[in-house]
């Protein structure tokens, strides 16, 4: 298998309940040659993901205002926009 087919890297995982049904993020990593974060928020059946940035801090600093403030799949690409 060559290296650039490997399966993203899970950087930070968290996840927690809003209104009885449970919400999971992660911040992944591409491969090394790719190495672009990315986002991923699945809650029920809804599930966003987006791309975020190719610097550490930058991504670890969004997941972070992410989680704490428990955006959900339908505001997350506006929230992304927002800020980036």
């Amino acid at each position: 298998m060559s290296f650039s087919k490997r399966k993203p890297i899970t950087v930070a995982h968290s996840s927690g309940i809003i209104c009885g049904k449970r919400i999971d993020y992660r911040l992944v990593k591409g491969s090394e040659r790719n190495p672009i974060y990315r986002i991923r928020i699945a809650y029920g059946s809804e599930i966003s993901e987006r791309s975020v940035s190719s610097d550490i801090s930058r991504a670890v600093k969004l997941y972070g205002m992410i989680v704490k403030n428990l955006v959900t799949p339908c505001t997350f690409d506006d929230i992304i926009e927002d800020n980036l």
